[in-house]
């Protein structure tokens, strides 16, 4: 709005001149705080969506998607938990990597990124070749399934943007084409309000439970 952009030009102004005032001395409480205040800028980069029907709709299905990839992220720091607890238990007293439950998980949460994870399987393999198998399904259920499933969700919600109405290239119809992607994006988000159990899909008994 017209208030803010003010508020901040003022303080861009005085900032300015309290600076050309003190250039002697060192940065001032009052010098720290008005460049804390002009920092406030960068509120203004949402209004950018309002600009572009193209980043709104972008907006629309990359925050649809993060539901899916919040509940893949707490599935991924279970699965790391549990095992941390296994390998604190067994291999705690053995190697320094496994020495508590928060050194194990930070190690597991290495292990499902694959961060150096040869040097964290070789030791165990060569304790006991039984920590092989469960090395091998900690990387396929965490970091090939997991993780992989996170980034097929948002990549198929954003080429679901190819499947949306087509845009005018001109200046043509610009008020038409953004009520029309406000409606698309608030049928997203009614449409996942509605998807309870984030099938993607919307049964029978769901539909009467949101109408209702």
């Amino acid at each position: 709005s017209f208030a803010f952009d003010l508020f901040l030009v003022i303080f861009a102004w005085v900032d300015v001149s309290t600076r050309l005032d003190s250039r002697e001395g060192g940065p001032t409480f009052i010098d720290s705080s008005l460049r804390a205040c002009r920092l406030l800028r960068v509120v203004r980069l949402p209004r950018l969506l309002e600009l572009s029907p193209q980043l709104q709709l972008l907006h629309a299905r990359l925050a649809s998607s993060l539901r899916t990839s919040a509940w893949a992220m707490v599935l991924l720091i279970l699965l790391a938990y549990v095992g941390a607890l296994l390998c604190s238990g067994f291999l705690g007293s053995s190697f320094e990597d496994f020495a508590s439950l928060g050194e194990s998980l930070l190690t597991h949460l290495r292990l499902a990124l694959l961060q150096g994870w040869p040097d964290i399987v070789f030791p165990l393999v060569t304790n006991s070749s039984l920590w092989a198998p469960f090395a091998m399904l900690f990387i396929l259920i965490a970091n090939v399934a997991l993780l992989n499933l996170v980034t097929a969700v948002i990549c198929t919600r954003v080429m679901a943007l190819e499947q949306g109405p087509p845009l005018p290239s001109d200046g043509s119809g610009v008020g038409a084409s953004r009520q029309l992607v406000h409606f698309y994006a608030r049928l997203e988000r009614l449409f996942v309000a509605a998807d309870t159990d984030g099938s993607a899909s919307l049964s029978k008994a769901e539909l009467l439970v949101f109408l209702r």
